[in-house]
């Protein structure tokens, strides 16, 4: 029999008898009143005796001692306050029960066991993975999948194809791979979200989804068209010899890039796609700032625009 526990990532304010506050924060967007409209008087008792592990048998005999005159179908109350996340079953991963409190999912939705791939070779690479293997991730089912860079000319068919999300983490930009890749995306119809470091700058995003979202040509294009000294941007983009020796970003930094983007593929999974959904996310770590940038769809892109209905003059 399953014995169950308050959520610890809860926090569980009693307010009457049969009242209680819920909610992850002070400010927190996930926050309800539980409410026993039928003035048993227990409600309260029941969550305060859930602080520590009980089960069905354990909490029937608690209530016929505590709340004697109550009818409680004790089943039924576990059941639903499992369903809402107030209760998880004692020794669940922690990982795993903050993923699901963060992003809850539908009554009967399954659990997302997508395989992930992680694309690159460095230290950002090898952060992602780490972070998601500890995300609670693989706990749902999920599995994590390692990938080294691919050549751009040989970037292999598969590596999209039986993935159901990519993530491709640089440790420097390289703008050839880049579309190499999104070239494959697209064919292959496969999320995929860029991750990397430019310079002092991290740039997580934005979400790919091919035939919804706006694909890397057109995040490039519209980058490019708001970045003064233009021709230099180019010049380093392109030139063969404009890095020397490879050298990862500080281990802090690598983190909250890494974070971010964790969050990212997370809540793209749960159905949320929040974030970066249509949208990068820059880390300036030089002037200590942070920037969104909303990428818009070109009209006839070249790499996407034949995945998409033909273009019509609104005027015709």
């Amino acid at each position: 029999m399953t014995s169950y526990t308050l959520n610890p990532h809860l926090r569980f304010l009693r307010r009457t008898d049969d009242e209680v506050l819920i909610s992850r924060g002070s400010r927190s967007i996930h926050s309800e009143l539980l409410r026993d409209d039928a003035g048993g008087g227990v409600l309260a008792d029941l969550l305060e005796r859930l602080r520590t592990p009980a089960d069905a048998q354990a909490l029937t005999e608690w209530a016929r001692e505590h709340a004697p005159g109550a009818r409680l179908d004790i089943p039924a109350v576990l059941a639903h306050l499992a369903g809402k996340g107030i209760v998880v079953p004692a020794g669940a991963d922690p990982a795993h029960t903050h993923l699901r409190t963060v992003f809850p999912a539908p009554a009967g939705t399954p659990e997302p066991s997508v395989p992930v791939t992680v694309v690159g070779d460095g230290a950002l690479a090898a952060t992602v993975v780490r972070q998601l293997s500890a995300s609670g991730l693989t706990a749902a089912g999920a599995t994590v999948r390692e990938a080294p860079l691919p050549a751009p000319d040989e970037v292999p068919e598969e590596l999209f194809a039986g993935a159901g999300f990519v993530v491709v983490a640089l440790d420097r930009p390289d703008s050839t791979l880049l579309h190499a890749l999104n070239d494959t995306a697209l064919r292959g119809k496969t999320p995929w979200m860029p991750v990397y470091f430019d310079g002092g700058e991290g740039v997580v995003g934005p979400t790919h989804v091919p035939g919804e979202s706006a694909c890397h040509l057109e995040f490039e294009l519209l980058t490019d068209s708001s970045v003064g000294f233009n021709g230099h941007v180019l010049e380093l983009r392109h030139g063969a010899d404009a890095y020397g020796p490879t050298a990862a970003a500080p281990a802090h930094q690598l983190e909250i890039v890494s974070g971010l983007a964790v969050e990212a593929l997370l809540a793209h999974l749960a159905g949320g796609e929040r974030i970066t959904a249509a949208r990068a996310v820059r880390f300036d770590f030089e002037r200590m700032e942070i920037d969104y940038q909303d990428v818009m769809r070109l009209p006839r892109c070249p790499a996407c625009g034949p995945q998409r209905a033909p273009y019509r003059n609104p005027f015709l």
